[in-house]
């Protein structure tokens, strides 16, 4: 009797425990985005910005474009703007994680129309105000609508507060994090409110390479001292051409393009698709390795299956979105 009791309280423990373990998220649908982007708007990936419930993409300081149905909305930012600031608004948009601001990049100008420096204007789309900050902003913080991060740390937009970046942080005992685009996937500690470490290639030879997460040093950034091995290698000729954090800065996603070894090789400068003849998107939980392999783009179209320029996973972690090479850019829901 002993040992049934025994034997059903660890089948109850292990089932608990099981139920209680992060689930790797899962495709539940996929379509085609109605619209095209140019060559232009697929190389700089800085002017597409998707939207943080993963329904529209922010294209340039212009418009955005709903996914589904292509519909065009045009944001007419440019009329609210103090015409007497100088300041020409740069294809550099951000979105706040709870949607409500949008933060543009501007150019400012003096009088010999030459630029003499940056300036940030944080949009309020719900009630189509904006307030303008002498500084050089690139993402809000996944925490904190009301703050930014800037080559100086992270500012916030209320007291004019800093939070500075540590160098090189030992971000592997810290619990909670969030994930960002700047750059390409960037984790931020929730302990500190501020970014951490990066996702990056370290390559053991011409052959073999391997995703790692490398702790920030905007002083050193070539020699970083704290790097994990995320669990996800590959070898040549096939490149990890793109490396997303969810917003939760629980999983990596890796884009990878599948290459012939029959033709020269992809990850060139400029880079060369025509060796191309896959793309695989793979989930890695990075602390412990674990990876399932997402989709194939060759599943959803097998004639135009080479992701190219702009990609993103939305802060609300419904919906990636990935632009491809002479095709419309193709969306995926998560569940």
């Amino acid at each position: 009797m002993k040992k049934t009791c025994l034997f059903v309280i660890l089948v109850c423990a292990l089932f608990f425990l099981t139920g209680c373990a992060p689930r790797f998220p899962q495709v539940s649908s996929y379509y085609i985005a109605q619209f095209e982007l140019t060559d232009k708007e697929k190389r700089l990936r800085t002017s597409l910005v998707l939207n943080p419930d993963g329904n529209t993409v922010l294209i340039g300081n212009d418009y955005v474009a709903r996914l589904e149905s292509g519909e065009k909305e045009d944001l007419h930012l440019y009329g609210i703007i103090d015409k007497d600031s100088h300041d020409i608004l740069d294809d550099s948009g951000f979105w706040s994680f709870d949607g409500h601001y949008l933060g543009m990049l501007a150019q400012h100008y003096e009088a010999s129309r030459e630029p003499v420096g940056y300036a940030t204007y944080i949009f309020d789309l719900r009630d189509n105000t904006f307030r303008r900050y002498e500084i050089r902003a690139t993402s809000f913080s996944p925490f904190n609508s009301d703050q930014v991060l800037t080559d100086k740390g992270v500012y916030n937009l209320n007291d004019g507060t800093i939070i500075p970046l540590l160098p090189d942080y030992d971000f592997s005992q810290d619990k909670n994090f969030g994930g960002t685009m700047w750059a390409m996937g960037v984790l931020w500690s929730q302990k500190l409110g501020a970014p951490v470490a990066q996702l990056s290639i370290s390559s053991s030879s011409k052959e073999n390479h391997n995703v790692v997460l490398e702790s920030l040093n905007i002083n050193d950034p070539v020699h970083p001292k704290y790097s994990i091995p995320i669990g996800f290698s590959f070898q040549s000729p096939d490149w990890a051409i793109y490396r997303l954090l969810d917003p939760t800065g629980e999983y990596a996603l890796i884009v990878q393009w599948k290459c012939s070894k029959d033709l020269a090789p992809c990850a060139t400068i400029p880079v060369n698709t025509d060796s191309v003849y896959d793309t695989v998107l793979t989930l890695v939980r990075w602390r412990t390795g674990e990876q399932k392999e997402l989709i194939r783009l060759s599943e959803i179209d097998p004639k135009n299956a080479v992701a190219y320029g702009y990609m993103a996973w939305s802060a609300d972690g419904s919906t990636i979105f990935i632009s491809r090479k002479d095709a419309q850019p193709i969306v995926i829901k998560l569940k």
